[in-house]
């Protein structure tokens, strides 16, 4: 069996203690009451300009992305507190092995990612139920790969921050439809954020299908090399 109860407990622990780490899992609740309050009080004073309003699924797209980065870089500080501390060496040789430990790891964020997605869509933009499904899976993915790819770039908390940063630029790509440029509207088809964007603006099953398969490809990348990194 994959779960491991006491290193989930563990890991409760370790999100209490670390006050960088909670924070980064209480920040998607501060970011949420910040979007809510703009949609709110914003429009009013905006209208003149533009309508808020019409914007609405790329305001739920960048939300969710953001969560996402900032879910899946909690999960990389954890993973690099491993790392330091030879947890990371120790699970290798336990039944669990690597995809044990990834599984284990991953699945406090992944009922986070879930709760957030569901939370979010239902209040800033109330979406279909297959819709739903295919967001809580792609935010997943989009949070796994934020992990691994902090866990593989930096050796520490401090290094971590400064990668974090870079990391969440991938987050520009929900915005790119906005932008009527039809070379970097294929540009950013590559990355898993713009898929987003489309699953929220859904046209038809294609697009959800496109999007699921782009992130598949990401995440069998980074978790095969997870699996058989090095050291």
């Amino acid at each position: 069996m994959f779960i491991n109860y006491r290193h989930l407990k563990s890991d409760l622990k370790q999100i209490k203690r670390d006050p960088i780490i909670f924070i980064l899992y209480l920040a998607p609740v501060l970011l949420f009451s910040f979007v809510v309050l703009s949609l709110q009080y914003l429009p009013k004073y905006l209208n003149q300009y533009f309508n808020l309003l019409d914007y609405q699924s790329y305001i739920l797209a960048g939300t969710l992305a953001l969560t996402n980065g900032l879910l899946g870089i909690a999960t990389g500080f954890m993973m690099i507190d491993d790392k330091d501390g030879k947890i990371y060496e120790l699970m290798q040789i336990t039944p669990l092995g690597r995809k044990g430990y990834l599984i284990n790891r991953l699945f406090i964020p992944g009922l986070m990612t879930i709760v957030y997605t569901l939370v979010f869509t239902f209040f800033l933009n109330p979406l279909s139920f297959v819709q739903n499904i295919f967001l809580i899976v792609l935010c997943f993915i989009q949070t796994t790969l934020f992990a691994i790819a902090l866990f593989h770039l930096a050796d520490d908390k401090v290094k971590g921050l400064t990668y974090a940063k870079g990391l969440n630029i991938i987050i520009i790509f929900v915005f790119t439809k906005i932008i009527d440029n039809k070379a970097l509207n294929i540009f950013g088809r590559v990355f898993p954020t713009y898929w987003l964007t489309e699953t929220i603006q859904f046209k038809s099953i294609n697009t959800l299908l496109i999007a699921l398969v782009v992130h598949l490809i990401w995440l069998f990348g980074f978790v095969y090399s997870f699996i058989h990194r090095k050291n």
